[in-house]
């Protein structure tokens, strides 16, 4: 399959006692620690998100993978969630995301809870509006008493589920470095290729010709959920924020203790990246904002804080990935995400078929989470 890359994902965050601050219609607000008991606490908030899904003729649906972050007067962390104790409200339920998925059963210390996946707990799709969810956190068990924490931070990132079954991989084009077309029919990805497969080639745990995997690689036939949309610039600044004075210079382009104003990934705000230093920081973390118009008010509707974070390198999205508890997804699992269970089309594109835009689009309300692309003959991607 060609393709662009695609690790799609959107990111807000809220402070604890501070105001609520919103991203791509993915909204976590009122946090709270509440119902402490002197070794652990419940992370308490409301969640929303437009466009939501279960069913309706869709055999998948959406969700919110929620994470959160402690600050102490050593700097910020990832809370480790408990196993048990969460509080789903009515019309919702939890799925707990482990270290390891799949792998060894949960163990505070080896394979803790690193975050929880928020969904519908029946059919529906619209906004899906939450009131009183609540995460236990067992503070003690990272070393913590209550007074050590000054601040914690509740993020959200909208995602997809992509269910188990046999995919295609390979259209049968020529693309460049294509897979030869293979139904991965098969959790196990060593089993190699043979015989005929339902959606064309052999069938097996791996594309024909290529090497056995290691066994535990993701080949794309068991469910797992991807990021519905790119890195927006506001969730780079969001991972800005919670890092370190010398965690910021390995992941910015100028140094973090440049004056306010200029760029953090790139300067002048070319490419219409808009991630600028609020506030510089001098062997303490600087502050970043989102600031597309390049004038003194940093982070206003109109600065690009929806618009896909470009000039990325993969160590900055891997990084991105490592904070927010997530990993990349295989070559495997983009073709089954873009794919799923439908016989490829020879030479296709991501989105399904193998032409891309005959005449130009435009783009309107440029920066503002209302941007708009009027009707043409783009790709849906350009949209």
């Amino acid at each position: 399959m060609r393709h662009t890359f695609h690790l799609i994902a959107i990111t807000c965050a809220c402070l604890l006692f501070a105001p609520d601050v919103r991203a791509n219609n993915i909204q976590v607000t009122n946090p709270t620690l509440t119902g402490n008991t002197g070794s652990s606490a419940l992370i308490q908030f409301d969640l929303s998100w437009e466009n939501s899904w279960r069913g309706g003729g869709v055999n998948n649906w959406d969700a919110a993978w929620i994470f959160v972050k402690y600050r102490t007067i050593g700097g910020w962390n990832h809370v480790l969630l408990n196993n048990t104790g969460h509080t789903a409200p009515t019309g919702s339920m939890i799925d707990l995301g482990l270290l390891i998925p799949g792998g060894t059963p949960y163990d505070a210390n080896t394979n803790p809870v690193i975050g929880a996946f928020i969904r519908r707990s029946a059919d529906g799709n619209g906004t899906f509006a939450l009131s009183g969810v609540q995460l236990r956190w067992n503070y003690g068990t990272q070393g913590l008493s209550y007074n050590d924490i000054t601040q914690v931070q509740v993020f959200a990132i909208e995602m997809a589920a992509v269910l188990q079954g046999a995919f295609a991989a390979g259209s049968g084009g020529v693309e460049n470095n294509p897979f030869t077309l293979t139904t991965i029919n098969t959790s196990n990805p060593t089993l190699a290729p043979s015989g005929m497969g339902s959606m064309g080639g052999q069938a097996g745990g791996y594309p024909t010709g290529q090497t056995a995997p290691n066994i535990l690689w993701p080949n794309g036939f068991n469910a797992f959920y991807s990021m519905k949309y790119e890195v927006t610039q506001q969730g780079y600044v969001d991972f800005l924020n919670t890092l370190n004075y010398f965690q910021q210079v390995t992941r910015t382009t100028n140094d973090p203790g440049s004056i306010s104003g200029i760029g953090a990934l790139v300067s002048g705000n070319l490419g219409r990246n808009g991630i600028d230093i609020q506030t510089p920081g001098v062997f303490i973390p600087a502050v970043y904002a989102c600031n597309i118009d390049g004038d003194t008010n940093f982070g206003e509707s109109n600065d690009g804080k929806d618009i896909a974070c470009n000039y990325l390198s993969w160590g900055d999205l891997s990084a991105y990935l490592d904070w927010s508890g997530l990993r990349p997804m295989t070559e495997l699992e983009f073709e089954k995400a873009c794919r799923g269970t439908m016989v490829p089309v020879a030479d296709e594109y991501a989105w399904g078929t193998n032409s891309v835009a005959s005449t130009g689009y435009s783009s309107s309300i440029q920066g503002q989470a209302t941007k708009r692309s009027p009707p043409t003959t783009a790709p849906p991607w350009a949209m």
